[in-house]
């Protein structure tokens, strides 16, 4: 009886995930990063456009790194001698000015903010992170 029970429970709780937590199918990607050694910026762009389900071999791939490796140049060259926290303020309001055009909550993959400025939080944070490690 409490084994029936529990798989009830179970096969409840799976089926509202299913049902509302709108999952997705993410490609098992193996990053041996030792953990003592941070992401490049170049990694965490790589690292994302394949959760996105860009993969390395597609346009559009090619596409979203040129883009990104011409913002990090950018990023470099304007604003690479200011001091940690006038760069930092600075790397988010070039962000907004060159990139994120349109905030839609629904925006999880980095090519569409790459391609189209429509980001949300999830994709101007790691747009972020990347360009203050540049």
């Amino acid at each position: 009886m409490i084994k029936s029970s529990l798989t009830k429970t179970l096969l409840i709780l799976v089926f509202s995930f299913f049902c509302f937590a709108e999952p997705s199918l993410e490609p098992l990607i193996n990053t041996q990063f030792e953990e003592s050694r941070k992401l490049t910026s170049r990694e965490i762009i790589e690292t994302a456009l394949e959760y996105s389900l860009c993969t390395p071999e597609s346009q559009l791939w090619t596409e979203c790194m040129e883009k990104y490796i011409q913002l990090e140049k950018e990023v470099s060259q304007e604003y690479g001698a200011l001091s940690q926290i006038e760069a930092a303020e600075a790397v988010l309001g070039f962000l907004y000015k060159k990139i994120l055009s349109q905030y839609v909550e629904k925006t999880t993959c980095l090519d569409v903010t790459l391609t189209t400025g429509k980001y949300n939080c999830v994709t101007a944070s790691l747009l972020y992170l990347a360009l203050s490690r540049s």
